[in-house]
C-alpha cells in the first residue's frame, strides 16, 4: 500500500503553476486559486514582515534601554 503524499507535496503545482487535480469537487472550485494566493500572500506577509518588525523593535528596545 503506498503512502500518501505529505501536505505539501503539492503546493507548488498547485499555486505556482495552477495545475488542477482531478478531484472536481474540491479543486473546480473557481475561486480556489484567487483564495489560495490569497492566503500564501498573507502568511507571507505576517511571517516575514511582521517577524522582521518585531526583531528590529525588540533589538532597539533592548539596546535603548
Amino acid at each position: 500500500m503506498a503512502k500518501p503524499d505529505p501536505w505539501f507535496a503539492h503546493m507548488i503545482e498547485l499555486v505556482i503553476f495552477n495545475i488542477k487535480t482531478d478531484n472536481e469537487k474540491t479543486w473546480n472550485n473557481k475561486y480556489y486559486n484567487y483564495l489560495t494566493k490569497q492566503a500564501m500572500f498573507l502568511a507571507y506577509f505576517v511571517f516575514t514582515f511582521w517577524s522582521i518588525f518585531f526583531a528590529t523593535a525588540a533589538g532597539f528596545f533592548a539596546v535603548a534601554w
